[in-house]
């Protein structure tokens, strides 16, 4: 008898409302693509935050065919049901805005594709959106920045000409809403759009007033793009209930060419700017041609605890900083450095996808293993500036789900360690260096390394050490080495290694015959009383890595 596989599903149409496809790197957040093409779930504040939008972000396009009216369209497929927002759409979610008639996503990490079509618009559109994953390279797979290239084909037998327009809102301050959906600052800033030319970049560049550089609101975002002829309007109309949205699509839509209105200064307490860069182009009848845009952002600080500002220790910095920051500067400097290096970016990003998804493998499994990739580029995993790398157990919707890179948790997880095994050894280190006591007792949650301590919910009871995750780490100490060959570091663990060790023999082999019959606390969130295969078997990897890994360490 033979078990057939179904094969992963290949492509989505507009449907497919839970999808989304996070572009982002390292430490950096997200934002996610939706199946339409739209940009959704806002996630590069440092914080989880599923189901999140930023107002007025989209992108859209102008075509015009000669002696015909133009035709403008959000370059998105249709929004799909159900319509039960109480109000409707407000304006600054631009749900009255025409969109394409049909949709179809495709995805293969770390790309992803959207091709969008209209029997009324003489142009298809294809979308390609990644942020550069290159294995052994975390600086460079960890860059705060989503890459957007759209190529337009001329299916008519006229030239066209078309302008191609992304809108960002600047959310640096927080944007928040009230109940009518009308865009409001949480509690400060007013924000700064200016639109900069550099070298072989155009672009606009967010930041705000009056937002302390340690805060967790202080940062930027820029939307830059490399073709040569630009339209940029930094600024949208500064004005409530539809006028913002109805001027700028007004603008657009009547010659393709972007107004200046003219600002100067930072917008209104709590009412964030928005900007838009396009690009300006002709096709001939049958021509296609890609339009890349980059939006990057840079939002440093994030507080300095698991748990949120309310639970940062009596006497520490309220924030922390991530690790991008010590690369980058501000949003344009990341955008800077992507620009200037991405023929090499984006060709050791292919080479990769191309390596892996050309492999013999079935389709279904290179589908699950390229899934796992994502959380290490999400706000599962954070990045410091000092080379500090955690991670939750998981997300909640709005919130890290599960502190402390849980030992009983990650110590079956695979992708890091052979992606960006620098990373792993840095866990590693964490854990033999700074969590695991004298007694050779490990935290299984990592709490020290910031300054904290982890208390059950049900009782202040010191929680017991975790029997599968203190041996599994042991044995990913011992793989970390495997991979790396560094001597070097696994003598650093090497009395962190040996200290648990000891603790297991002595804890849980109570009677010493190397089956294991002690309290073992495990990953099920019970306890393990006497002999059972997952802890002796764990145990028992365990000695023989330790063993080998003795030969190793001086």
């Amino acid at each position: 008898m033979s078990i057939k596989h179904a094969q992963p599903k290949s492509s989505f149409d507009a449907a497919a409302t839970a999808l989304a496809f996070p572009l982002g790197g390292i430490g950096t957040g997200n934002v996610s693509l939706g199946a339409r093409g739209e940009l959704r779930d806002w996630e590069i504040f440092n914080s989880p935050a599923k189901g999140s939008i930023l107002p007025n972000t989209f992108f859209a396009l102008r075509v015009q065919s000669p002696g015909q009216p133009p035709v403008a369209r959000v370059l998105e497929g249709a929004l799909q049901p159900p319509f039960n927002l109480s109000h409707g759409y407000h304006p600054s979610q631009n749900g009255g805005l025409p969109r394409f008639a049909s949709s179809t996503f495709r995805g293969q990490y770390p790309f992803a594709h959207v091709d969008l079509d209209d029997p009324s618009v003489p142009v298809h559109v294809s979308l390609e959106a990644f942020t550069p994953l290159i294995p052994l390279n975390p600086e460079d797979s960890g860059i705060p920045c989503a890459s957007l290239t759209y190529t337009l084909t001329n299916r008519s037998s006229e030239p066209v000409a078309i302008t191609l327009v992304g809108s960002l809102c600047n959310p640096v301050g927080g944007v928040r809403f009230d109940p009518f959906m009308n865009i409001a600052h949480s509690r400060k800033g007013k924000t700064l759009n200016q639109a900069r030319h550099e070298s072989g970049f155009r672009g606009v560049y967010m930041t705000a007033d009056e937002i302390a550089g340690d805060d967790p609101d202080f940062g930027s975002m820029a939307l830059v793009t490399t073709h040569p002829n630009v339209t940029v309007k930094p600024h949208w109309l500064r004005s409530g209930w539809w006028d913002f949205l109805q001027e700028f699509w007004d603008d657009l839509s009547s010659d393709g060419v972007l107004t200046d209105l003219g600002y100067d200064g930072a917008s209104p307490d709590g009412r964030p700017d928005t900007g838009s860069v396009g690009v300006i182009d002709e096709l001939a009848p049958g021509e296609s041609r890609s339009y890349p845009f980059w939006i990057a952002w840079h939002f440093p600080n994030r507080h300095n605890s698991w748990h949120g500002p309310q639970a940062v220790r009596a006497g520490a910095a309220p924030t922390i900083r991530n690790h991008y920051a010590v690369r980058f500067n501000d949003a344009w400097d990341v955008a800077a450095y992507t620009v200037g290096e991405w023929p090499r970016l984006s060709a050791e990003t292919l080479k990769f996808h191309d390596a892996f998804f050309d492999s013999t493998m079935p389709g279904y499994v290179l589908d699950a293993v390229s899934a796992n990739i994502v959380p290490m580029r999400s706000t599962t995993c954070f990045w410091l500036e000092d080379g500090r790398f955690y991670g939750w157990e998981g997300c909640f919707d709005t919130g890290g789900c599960c502190a402390g890179s849980c030992t009983h948790v990650w110590s079956y997880a695979y992708s890091l360690a052979f992606l960006f095994p620098s990373l792993e050894r840095e866990m590693r280190r964490i854990e033999f260096e700074v969590e695991t006591e004298p007694d050779g007792y490990m935290m299984f949650r990592n709490m020290k390394s910031l300054g904290e301590e982890f208390i059950w919910a049900w009782g202040a009871q010191k929680p017991e050490a975790a029997v599968d995750g203190q041996m599994g780490t042991v044995l990913r100490a011992y793989r970390e080495w495997q991979l790396s060959g560094d001597r070097a570091w696994l003598e650093r663990i090497w009395p962190g290694i040996k200290r648990a060790m000891d603790f297991a023999s002595i804890h849980w082999d109570t009677d010493h015959d190397f089956v294991l019959d002690g309290k073992q606390h495990n990953t099920y969130d019970i306890e393990f009383y006497g002999p059972n295969p997952l802890s002796s078997i764990y145990f028992l990897a365990a000695l023989r890595a330790t063993e080998e890994a003795r030969a190793r360490a001086r």
